[in-house]
């Protein structure tokens, strides 16, 4: 698979496998982001495709057009899950109200490093960083195991068994 964006705010998904029947290398699916793409990123780390944006290229629509709540990519990271395309987040670009230009993924694929050439910075941004692991804490009416009960499995995980 791959994905395209351009100038008209046009992104494409390209199937070009020759082998394959499904390919669609004449005829790419399409989504209308409604702002220039400057860059498009598939996630290493889960099913989503993050996209980079300048400017608006139409007006937006009114109230009455929408069916659901407008989420503007304009100036803007946004996140869409893959492959149903639907809105999952998006950040204006922090402090300004700059269009992205050129931008890179780092190899972890867990910061985004972009530039923004109407003030000349570039700037870094976390995207699908290693969460934390979260401590699991017992409520005061429940009895924490004991460690006879405990038995390790394999993969170093413990199971309780009650």
């Amino acid at each position: 698979m791959l994905a395209t964006g351009d100038s008209k705010g046009i992104l494409r998904f390209w199937s070009v496998n020759a082998k394959d029947k499904r390919s669609n290398a004449l005829s790419p699916s399409k989504y209308d982001t409604g702002s220039v793409i400057s860059g498009v990123y598939f996630s290493p780390h889960c099913k989503e495709i993050l996209t980079t944006h300048g400017e608006r290229v139409a007006p937006p629509p009114t109230l009455a057009e929408m069916e659901e709540p407008l989420h503007t990519t304009e100036r803007s990271v946004t996140v869409f899950t893959y492959p149903a395309l639907n809105y999952a987040s998006h950040v204006r670009v922090p402090s300004h109200n700059y269009a992205i230009g050129d931008s890179i993924l780092n190899g972890a694929g867990t910061k985004l490093i972009f530039a923004t050439p109407e003030d000349g910075k570039i700037n870094v941004c976390d995207v699908w960083s290693k969460q934390k692991e979260t401590k699991k804490r017992l409520s005061l009416t429940t009895k924490p195991p004991t460690e006879e009960f405990a038995r390790s499995s394999r993969d170093g995980y413990k199971s309780y068994i009650r």
